[in-house]
């Protein structure tokens, strides 16, 4: 909130409470819930996911198979995504002028 730029100075609110709940969430509430959990309903839940196999599983195996297999095109495709990104990023021009451009306006 602090920051000069506007975009960040009127969202830096929201972001900061969003990383503190996700922060909080994730270290307190999560564990919590877990351990309050009876063995069964973790049985349960173990059970539930050991015995299914979804989509994200399938597409997880295939890039382990592909990245077993072929360790160079994997490394190829780290480089080549790391360069398209690095142009990308130097094209990116931050205008924080629209906001004072405004409010002179007013």
């Amino acid at each position: 909130m602090l920051t000069p730029i506007p975009p960040v100075n009127v969202f830096g609110a929201c972001v900061g409470f969003g990383i503190l709940l996700a922060f909080s969430l994730t270290i307190i509430i999560l564990p919590i819930y877990l351990s309050r959990l009876s063995p069964s309903a973790l049985a349960k839940i173990k059970n539930l996911h050991l015995n299914r196999a979804s989509a994200l599983d399938n597409g997880l195996g295939l890039i382990k198979k592909t990245s077993q297999a072929q360790p160079k095109l994997v490394v190829s495709c780290v480089v080549l995504l790391s360069v398209f990104s690095y142009i990308g990023i130097t094209k990116i021009e931050i205008n924080d002028n629209a906001y004072f451009k405004c409010a002179v306006n007013f």
